[in-house]
């Protein structure tokens, strides 16, 4: 046998087991979110970066590829002259005020002819290149101020020949020669400085082609990528394919314009930057992959790495490189790490103290619980002295044995209390079996409930039903109903046990009166707040049933069987082909018509049942039933009356004088249908009117 423990000893080990548990789960969440948060931020960094590093480029490309494109289009439309060194000065300063990035404008043809105008910081330069006026080796400068007006000319001894020039080659061997080429970053033959050029071939009209270049230094780039840190000591840096440097990464060596000079298009290793070397070297070792995450360490710290190729520029491969130390974002988790495990610890400290104060305050009044539920096993309700708490939980377990005990002692006014206490004493429980009474039988249906549930979550669907149950089972439990069951979003309800009630059919007809006023108020406030409203339909029937206990030895249940009950399903199910929400029968209306007004809708044969049931629509009680349907139910019945009595014509006479707006009533149109289709075929002189219904 298990030997029992002191409550003390019992509450300190399961503070502490739960201490321990709680925070091991922690701990270990911690640690796994952590990590999943890191992954997904340096994916984040890594993202950011990028976009940053490509909009950066695009904003010094769109408007340099936007300007050779207008060019080009000036050019091929003889607005202007490749030999026109004036008109080509007063087209491009203007152009390169505009953009800054251009730092000088190149063009050359076939025959070796150039021009060239470099934008410096007080002054316009022109280098012509005219090999057949002045030779090969022959050049002129022209030096304007900033308002065009020419300062200096003079001839200088220079092989340049712009046929031999990056761009030009570039420009020539394009596969499309629409679209715009770029070089490999190079060092300028003019200014010694590292860039690059964008060029394209024109074709003016009636004249030689030629080629137009615009060039760009490189460190416009690298003055972005050395200020911009994805992560406080992250790097970030733009290499060729080749390994070489096209735009330098944050380093305190790289902030004046000549040490940036000196380091561009140069071995990445020649930085002396360890984490980037190996980073360098472990992705080419991959294979050079693409935007894919790697991992390295340097000085013993690890850093995330990835590489990304930048768009357009299939032809010329350039790579922007991502590198965050892991302390980066490691560092938060690691801090959550040790402040939960000084939490876990100093919560085992407190659990041990709180164990022994919270044993001494349940004892006393667990003791007295105990000593109610065995007053209680033994079905005595002689009230006793209430147990003295401030613990909330315990106060509730006080109440809910006093709530017992009034329960008890309340059925006991209905059951001997001796004949249950016998059959505790015994072991024995109550047995299948019933008897046959006189009851009245509710059966309700939501409207299109089905429609409704497949267009609601379930949690929403589920916390709606509960607001609809709660309103409608409040009012059947205030005319004393034994609710049955529940059938999906239906009730089954009836009245006359087995608490006995004489005006068992009067409280079930108030009951679904009173259901609908409220359901009215429900749907207005669903309908206002965006919520599907509810369409209920009842169905009641009076009548002997057997009522009692049905079911298996292990589970029973107290209910009511018979025709009477499968009649009121039936004619709850009829309501959707009459158009109506309350139908009954005459058992009913017998019963409760003194207090309610009811319209007589047919005469039917529910499947099932060879017995006819007269079938009536519940319009409320009688001083609640407007004028016009007093009027309506009149000429209906008398309506109804003659059609029963074969007099179809009598009856559509009776129908035309209705008042319009009840033409459109499901039954009236049923009886005008069921009028002409006998005026044409009369049914004989047997027929009694009834509709039979076989589903």
């Amino acid at each position: 046998m298990k030997k029992n423990i002191t409550m003390r000893r019992s509450l300190l080990s399961s503070f502490l087991l739960l201490i321990l548990i709680l925070s091991a789960l922690l701990l270990t969440s911690t640690i796994f979110i952590g990590y999943r948060i890191a992954n997904q931020l340096s994916v984040s960094f890594f993202n950011h970066a990028i976009v940053q590093t490509n909009s950066v480029i695009n904003s010094v490309t769109s408007p340099v590829l936007n300007a050779l494109y207008q060019t080009k289009g000036s050019f091929e439309t003889g607005l202007l002259d490749v030999n026109d060194t004036e008109g080509l000065n007063h087209f491009f300063t203007p152009i390169m005020d505009q953009i800054p990035y251009i730092t000088s404008i190149n063009t050359g043809d076939e025959d070796g002819n150039g021009y060239l105008i470099l934008k410096s910081k007080d002054s316009w330069r022109n280098r012509l290149v005219r090999p057949a006026m002045w030779g090969q080796k022959k050049v002129q400068w022209l030096r304007f101020n900033r308002n065009l007006e020419l300062q200096e000319k003079q001839m200088q001894d220079l092989d340049y020949d712009p046929r031999i020039r990056p761009w030009y080659k570039k420009a020539i061997d394009s596969k499309d020669i629409t679209i715009p080429a770029w070089t490999q970053p190079y060092i300028f033959h003019t200014t010694n400085e590292p860039g690059v050029t964008v060029s394209i071939q024109i074709f003016p009209p009636n004249k030689q082609s030629f080629v137009l270049a615009f060039d760009m230094k490189n460190k416009d780039l690298s003055s972005f990528t050395i200020g911009f840190r994805p992560t406080p000591n992250g790097k970030i840096f733009v290499m060729l394919d080749n390994e070489k440097v096209t735009a330098l990464p944050s380093d305190p060596r790289f902030t004046a314009t000549n040490a940036i000079n000196k380091y561009l298009l140069k071995d990445v290793r020649s930085l002396g930057i360890d984490e980037i070397t190996r980073a360098v070297e472990s992705w080419k070792n991959g294979g050079k992959p693409d935007g894919t995450t790697f991992k390295v360490s340097s000085d013993g710290d690890t850093w995330w790495c990835v590489f990304a190729k930048l768009k357009n520029r299939e032809d010329n491969p350039s790579w922007v490189c991502t590198l965050i130390p892991a302390s980066d974002i490691l560092g938060n988790v690691t801090l959550q790490f040790l402040i939960i495990l000084a939490i876990a610890t100093t919560s085992c400290i407190i659990a041990v103290i709180m164990s022994l104060v919270l044993s001494r305050k349940f004892t006393e009044p667990i003791h007295g619980l105990v000593q109610q539920a065995q007053s209680l096993r033994q079905l005595d309700v002689v009230p006793q002295k209430k147990s003295k708490t401030t613990i909330r939980e315990i106060h509730h377990l006080t109440e809910a044995n006093e709530r017992m005990r009034i329960a008890l002692d309340a059925f006991a006014k209905y059951i001997p209390i001796d004949i249950v206490r016998q059959l505790l004493d015994r072991g024995e429980a109550a047995k299948i079996g019933g008897k046959m009474l006189d009851v009245t039988i509710l059966f309700t249906d939501i409207e299109g409930f089905t429609s409704i549930s497949e267009k609601m979550p379930p949690m929403e669907l589920a916390l709606h039903m509960e607001e609809y149950f709660n309103f409608m089972l409040e009012e059947l439990r205030l005319e004393n109903a034994t609710v049955d069951k529940f059938i999906g979003d239906s009730i089954m309800a009836f009245w006359g046990a087995p608490v006995e009630n004489p005006k068992h059919a009067a409280s079930a007809v108030r009951a679904v009166w009173n259901c609908t006023q409220k359901l009215n108020v429900f749907n207005k406030k669903w309908r206002d707040s965006g919520k599907p409203e509810f369409i209920t339909r009842f169905g009641i029937a009076s009548g002997e049933a057997v009522v009692g206990n049905v079911g298996a030895s292990s589970r029973l249940n107290y209910t009511v069987l018979g025709d009477n009950v499968n009649l009121a399903s039936r004619i709850e199910g009829l309501n959707k082909f009459y158009g109506t929400n309350i139908l009954t029968t005459s058992a009913v209306v017998l019963q409760t018509k003194d207090d309610f007004m009811f319209r007589h809708v047919d005469r039917v044969a529910v499947k099932g049942k060879v017995q006819i049931d007269e079938l009536f629509e519940l319009l409320g009680p009688h001083d609640h039933v407007p004028e016009d349907i007093r009027l309506f139910k009149t000429r209906y019945e008398e309506a109804l009356n003659r059609y029963f009595n074969q007099d179809f014509s009598g009856a559509m006479k009776c129908l035309d004088d209705l008042n319009p707006l009840f033409h459109k009533d499901r039954t009236v149109q049923l009886l005008i249908d069921s009028c002409n289709r006998f005026i044409k075929t009369h049914p004989g002189k047997d027929w009694n009117g009834v509709r039979i219904f076989n589903r």
